[in-house]
């Protein structure tokens, strides 16, 4: 602020000099003019023009004194400018250090997040794949009967399946792995549990489960129940969830493939858990007649009927599973 204060000061005496040389100089020229015409015995005309032209003359002289003026104050602006700008180039750089110390602590953080964020998912990984060999590996501590409703929708998001199980425990059930069905292949889009709204509810009172994904990948979900009140005298309940766009090739084309594994990992020297097995297909009334058939002949299938709904339902049933691998061709003409 003192450096300043004495630069201006400077200014103000410099172009307090200039605009007194200017003032002094303007009468001493008309002086000597006149002086010098009237001695001479110029003429009234050469007088005038003498007078005239010292005038313009000093004009100039008045004009470069107060260009002078202007230049000089325009110079200590730029000067000024100039400081103020390199106070502000220093303050900005030291900023720029401090945000590049900033950036390479971030960036290490960031570093050491990612690490950690792989460990995590390794470990995830580690628990989910011991979760799984445990649940295939141990004896089934139960059986039941199974039935599958499964409606193809006039659109994607009318496909539903219900699953409704008739459990007799053997010994204490706390947990159970199961894997709906959801749409596969190229066009497939579900990979998360709750893309399907995947709900368990146990008949008549609605007994508390927990819900966990072990796999979420597109065309393949596996979800491990947990039951807050362990199974140990026979139940119903029923798990229900909406895999849109399961039934959109058998609306395109008029076919489509249902596959089921029914079969357990384990030492049991039974291969399946199921009593028994049935599956209803319902299908667009507004359709001509469906037909399903089982491609290893394994069950029976009942034909085509309306129902009080003016669904078509055909309906499936295998009295006596035994560990097998179901395949189901759906057929429904396309209008």
């Amino acid at each position: 602020m003192a450096g300043n204060s004495g630069t201006r000061e400077e200014q103000k005496k410099t172009y307090s000099q200039a605009a007194a040389g200017v003032w002094e100089i303007v009468p001493v020229a008309v002086g000597v003019v006149s002086g010098v015409a009237g001695l001479a015995g110029f003429s009234q005309g050469a007088s005038r023009l003498a007078l005239l032209l010292t005038a313009v003359v000093c004009g100039l002289i008045a004009v470069v004194r107060f260009w002078t003026i202007f230049v000089l104050r325009h110079n200590g602006e730029l000067k000024s400018t100039i400081r103020r700008l390199q106070t502000d180039g220093a303050a900005l750089q030291a900023e720029n250090d401090s945000l590049s110390s900033a950036n390479q602590t971030l960036q290490a953080d960031n570093r050491t997040l990612q690490a950690d964020n792989e460990r995590l998912a390794e470990e995830h990984t580690g628990y989910v794949n011991a979760i799984q060999r445990i649940v295939d590996r141990e004896t089934a501590a139960f059986h039941e009967d199974l039935e599958v409703t499964i409606t193809v929708g006039a659109q994607d998001g009318d496909d539903v399946i219900v699953e409704r199980r008739h459990t007799y425990p053997r010994e204490r059930v706390t947990h159970r792995s199961m894997r709906p069905i959801v749409p596969a292949g190229r066009a497939a889009q579900v990979s998360r549990l709750s893309d399907i709204d995947y709900r368990v509810r146990f008949l008549p009172d609605d007994a508390p489960v927990e819900k966990f994904a072990l796999i979420e990948e597109i065309g393949h979900l596996r979800v491990w129940l947990v039951f807050d009140q362990p199974l140990t005298d026979e139940v119903d309940w029923e798990v229900t969830y909406h895999p849109a766009g399961l039934w959109r090739p058998l609306r395109q084309r008029g076919r489509d493939v249902l596959r089921w594994r029914d079969q357990l990992i384990t030492t049991d020297t039974k291969p399946s858990a199921l009593a028994s097995f049935t599956v209803t297909f319902l299908f667009p009334g507004h359709l001509p007649m469906p037909w399903v058939t089982e491609r290893h002949q394994h069950g029976s299938v009942t034909p085509a009927r309306r129902t009080g709904g003016g669904q078509w339902e055909v309906r499936w049933r295998d009295p006596a599973p035994a560990g097998h691998y179901y395949e189901w061709d759906l057929l429904q003409p396309v209008r």
